[in-house]
């Protein structure tokens, strides 16, 4: 890979992640008096948590600094796979604020991610051995784009849903974008390295006007961005040297705890959707955040406590011995079944009560009629 300035000097490293998010932070305010300019609000509705019209369409500041922090420092990525992630970044950016703004059809914007995903394999990124995950290693050419083509639709789905409550999408992005940079520093690959720093600055300048009382939301236009960046830097990951101890097999796995809550969480959605005989992106309130804000929580503390389950999730697969690559992935959701049980069990402990009165009540107009009878 190529050497330039940047290699080995952790400082300007730091200087780079703090001009982008001093550069978003900066922004942020513009983009918000212009949506605001322009009326292009999110208005509440039954499905939705906020109670007043809020601007949307936050994602256009920190796409906007990605993109010139990107092309400004693209030494030392192939020239191939960097255009292929600005036209990505570019194609969805449209199709994020369009969908803000009138709306598109769930399969339409499908089908645009589906494309984009058969571009981004036919660049290289993209996951090309499952290290023995289910007894499979190295992937046939038409597996490499069929699954690759899958995740990443999936991934960008993933968190464009998990994006509901304040702060919430933007600051799984910004965790995972730093575990990513701490990576690729590790693996040697600084361009990259470079490339999540901006994003992870360009997210956190973004968070300041988007955590708890948010003045704007992400919308489509970040979340597709966000989606995108995450397989990105997870395939480059999973492709990069060892590191030490830590295998390719452990570095599927590490990424795959990277990407676990909000893949997750829309597995559970779409699974409970469909059992129910609805549609898998029929709008409802059965994610995790509406789940954590059932049990009492508000925005701030729920958003806090999916933040610590993801860097629980992310550590246990670092620190935990291994056994062997199937049975640490089948661990690792098995893991989140039960944070995801835990961090909901207040919600769970008032159903059980609601229920119990509800029984109690019946069962003492039962035997009320019963004594009246008698």
């Amino acid at each position: 890979m190529e050497t330039f300035i940047f290699e080995n000097n952790i400082y300007k490293l730091i200087t780079l992640f703090v001009a982008s998010t001093a550069a978003s932070w900066a922004i942020t305010p513009f983009i918000i008096k212009g949506v605001n300019h322009f009326q292009l609000l999110d208005a509440p509705d039954h499905r939705k948590e906020h109670k007043i019209p809020t601007p949307t369409m936050g994602g256009i500041s920190f796409t906007i600094i990605f993109v010139l922090f990107a092309i400004f420092w693209k030494s030392g990525i192939p020239n191939n796979q960097f255009w292929t992630i600005v036209t990505c970044v570019l194609v969805l950016f449209p199709i994020g604020m369009i969908d803000d703004t009138k709306g598109i059809s769930a399969m339409k914007k499908l089908a645009i991610e589906l494309l984009l995903g058969f571009l981004l394999v036919y660049s290289g990124l993209a996951i090309k051995d499952l290290h023995g995950i289910l007894g499979i290693h190295a992937l046939a050419t038409w597996q490499v784009y069929v699954i690759n083509i899958i995740l990443m639709a999936g991934l960008i789905n993933a968190f464009n849903l998990i994006d509901g409550i304040n702060g919430l999408a933007g600051g799984l992005g910004l965790i995972n974008s730093l575990v990513f940079a701490v990576i690729f520093y590790i693996q040697g690959n600084i361009a990259f390295c470079i490339l999540a720093l901006t994003f992870s600055g360009a997210l956190l300048g973004f968070l300041r006007f988007n955590f708890n009382k948010a003045k704007i939301f992400m919308g489509d236009t970040g979340s597709l961005h966000l989606g995108l960046m995450m397989t990105v830097f997870g395939a480059t990951a999973i492709n990069g040297p060892a590191i030490g101890k830590i295998i390719h097999s452990d570095m599927l796995l590490i990424v795959s705890a990277i990407w676990l809550v909000p893949v997750f969480d829309t597995i559970r959605v779409f699974s409970v959707r469909i059992s129910k005989g609805k549609g898998p992106f029929s709008p409802d309130k059965s994610h995790v955040h509406h789940l954590l804000l059932k049990s009492g929580l508000n925005h701030m503390k729920a958003a806090i406590s999916l933040y610590i389950a993801n860097v629980i999730i992310i550590s246990s697969i670092i620190l935990l011995p291994t056994v062997n690559p199937t049975f640490d992935f089948v661990l690792l959701f098995l893991e989140a079944i039960i944070l995801m049980e835990i961090l909901t069990i207040n919600r769970l402990i008032g159903f059980y009560k609601s229920t119990k009165r509800a029984f109690d009540k019946t069962s003492q107009i039962i035997y009320g009629q019963l004594y009246i009878n008698k």
